[in-house]
């Protein structure tokens, strides 16, 4: 009976023994897990740490190269402003003097018109003594009178252009005027009858009106000229605006979103700089 009870302390013991070392092995694989556990999580947090310091870097990188482009862009439609103001002043400089060279032809033009109708009356006036003349008896005091008469008006009243278009002597009009003699010979004044002023008289007489004219013109033409450029290098401010805007709406994003704003708003600013400078500076 003892032996029987000592069998079964045996047994017992030995089951013991072997939860026991079962337990152990189970003890030692729990802690192989755990400790397993705790290096994934240590490589985790590493990752986790080393994700955050890269996006960190990403929005720092993110940040620099905005607030770069952002200055730059500044720079750039400030100066694009600048000469924009030069440009347009110097074409409100160059239309005000168009007006005034516009004026100063008007004025030609309306002397050159005072003139030919000064002419125009004189010339037919004469023609109407002279027709007089030529009805009297030749040889008449009446006949010589009427000449006279026309060869004063010819001398002392009709333009020097319009005397010399009509082919008049040229000696008659000297003698006037240093000798004081108003005399035309009567061959010379009757073909007066049946000519014209011709166009060479009027082209002559609104010459000087015509290169005011034209002077004008040149200078209205350097005006917009001038405009144009003006208006090109505030095109250039408008594009540079758009880039700031841009790169300023990035800012907002927190994901990768932001570097596409940022390109499309580098690749404007990078257009809108070849552009003013290919452009006429003041």
């Amino acid at each position: 009976m003892n032996t029987n009870k000592a069998t079964s302390d045996l047994k017992s013991a030995v089951e013991q023994a072997g939860i026991a070392a079962a337990e152990a092995e189970a003890a030692e694989e729990s802690a192989l897990h755990a400790e397993a556990a705790a290096r994934d999580a240590r490589i985790a947090v590493e990752k986790m740490e080393a994700a955050a310091a890269e996006a960190k870097a990403s929005i720092e990188l993110f940040e620099l190269c905005t607030a770069v482009l952002l200055a730059c862009g500044a720079i750039c439609a400030g100066l694009a402003g600048y000469q924009n103001g030069l440009w347009n002043g110097n074409a409100v400089a160059q239309f005000t003097k168009a007006s005034v060279q516009t004026t100063k032809a008007a004025s030609s033009a309306a002397m050159a018109n005072a003139f030919i109708s000064h002419d125009l009356h004189v010339y037919i006036e004469a023609k109407r003594i002279i027709w007089q003349g030529l009805l009297s008896k030749r040889d008449s005091p009446e006949r010589d009178v009427f000449m006279h008469q026309a060869a004063l008006l010819l001398l002392h009243e009709l333009g020097p252009v319009a005397y010399k278009d009509l082919k008049l002597p040229s000696e008659a009009e000297r003698t006037a005027k240093v000798v004081g003699s108003d005399d035309i010979a009567e061959e010379d004044l009757s073909p007066l009858t049946q000519s014209e002023l011709t166009p060479e008289y009027y082209e002559a007489m609104y010459r000087a009106s015509r290169a005011e004219s034209d002077k004008a013109q040149e200078i209205i033409s350097q005006a917009s000229s001038t405009s144009t450029v003006g208006d090109q290098f505030s095109l250039a401010s408008v594009f540079f605006t758009i880039s700031l805007a841009l790169a300023g709406i990035g800012l907002v994003f927190k994901t990768r979103v932001r570097w596409s704003f940022f390109f499309v708003g580098l690749a404007i600013f990078v257009y809108a700089t070849f552009y003013m400078v290919r452009l006429q500076w003041a």
